[in-house]
């Protein structure tokens, strides 16, 4: 898994608002079925 680092305020804030974690977020980066896209725009 990439090396994923955030704050951990804002991640309680989020765990709070959304019931998810940014560490249980991060899993979808570990999905075998996961979708990719190219974009043509900088950063999107």
């Amino acid at each position: 898994m990439q090396d994923l680092q955030w704050d951990e305020e804002k991640n309680r804030i989020n765990e709070t608002k959304h019931n998810i974690s940014f560490e249980q977020a991060a899993e979808v980066f570990n999905d075998e079925n996961r979708l990719q896209f190219a974009t043509d725009r900088n950063g999107e």
